[in-house]
C-alpha cells in the first residue's frame, strides 16, 4: 500500500498544487545525485541523503505505469545532466545504480515526499551533441524479478 505524508496528501486536492518530480541515483560508490523536472533549486530531505536538487541536472519520468499485478513497471527518465554527471556514467559508475522517483511540493518539501518508484538504472543514452537530451532507464524492482539470468 502506497503511503503519502498526510500534509502531502491534502495538497494534492487543492487547486493550485505545486507538485514536481525529483529523482535520486545512488551510484555504485553510494553518492547520491539529485535530479529535478524544475527550473528553481530544491533541498528535499528524504531521511538517507539530504540532497540539492538544481536546474542544470534535470530528469522527468515518462509515461508512469504501475500495476498491482506483477507486470513490469518501467519507464525512461528523459532529461538533461552536465559534463560531470556525464563523466560518472562513462566511468561505469551509474551501472545498476539505485533510482528513487519522489513526487514533492517544491513550496514546501518539508511536507513530506510520495514515493512514485524505486528500481534500478538500465540503460544510458546520450548523444555526442553538447545539450543533446539524455535518457536514462528506470527498471523497477518488478522488471528485475522478471529477468531471466543465464548460468555462469
Amino acid at each position: 500500500m502506497k503511503q503519502i505524508p498526510i500534509q502531502l496528501f491534502e495538497a494534492y486536492g487543492k487547486p493550485s498544487r505545486s507538485t514536481c518530480y525529483l529523482i535520486k541515483i545512488v551510484d555504485r560508490d553510494g553518492v547520491a545525485h539529485g535530479f529535478a523536472c524544475l527550473d528553481s533549486i530544491v533541498r528535499f530531505d528524504d531521511g538517507e541523503h539530504n540532497l540539492t536538487y538544481y536546474p542544470d541536472q534535470e530528469l522527468l519520468p515518462q509515461n508512469i505505469s504501475q500495476t498491482a499485478e506483477m507486470d513490469v513497471d518501467n519507464t525512461q527518465l528523459k532529461g538533461w545532466f552536465g559534463g560531470a554527471v556525464e563523466q560518472l556514467v562513462v566511468a561505469g559508475r551509474f551501472r545498476n545504480a539505485k533510482v528513487t522517483i519522489y513526487r514533492v511540493m517544491y513550496t514546501r518539501p518539508d511536507f513530506g515526499a510520495e514515493i512514485v518508484a524505486y528500481g534500478r538504472v538500465g540503460e544510458i543514452e546520450y548523444g555526442t551533441r553538447a545539450g543533446g537530451t539524455r535518457k536514462v532507464e528506470y527498471r523497477s524492482l518488478k522488471q528485475q524479478l522478471k529477468q531471466h539470468l543465464n548460468p555462469l
